[in-house]
């Protein structure tokens, strides 16, 4: 039992140091909040997190995690950049072909 949640807490300190760094990150103009790194980041990040959490039993912070996700994959659908022009090449050149 104790090799599980020392593997737990691990994951945990994991997905809070990723989601610390992508935070820097855009505080320091190092990333762009709608870049696709930056929201990858905050689901892995949120990812983890939420599984320690969920492990522990801290069901507040498992909710917020969870709806972090949420945001999170809502931006990289709708906000990312890259993933917005991929798309628009994509249906012009499938209009194109019409």
């Amino acid at each position: 039992m104790y090799y599980w949640t020392l593997c737990i807490d691990l994951i945990g300190w994991i997905g809070a140091i990723i989601g610390l760094s992508a935070y820097f990150m855009v505080s320091t103009n190092r990333l762009s909040g709608t870049s696709f790194m930056y929201q990858s980041l905050n689901v892995l990040s949120a990812i983890l997190v939420l599984f320690n959490s969920y492990w522990h039993g801290a069901l507040p912070s498992a909710s917020v995690n969870f709806f972090w996700i949420l945001i999170s994959l809502y931006a990289l659908r709708y906000y990312t950049p890259e993933l917005t022009k991929k798309e628009v090449i994509y249906t012009r050149t499938q209009e194109s072909k019409k």
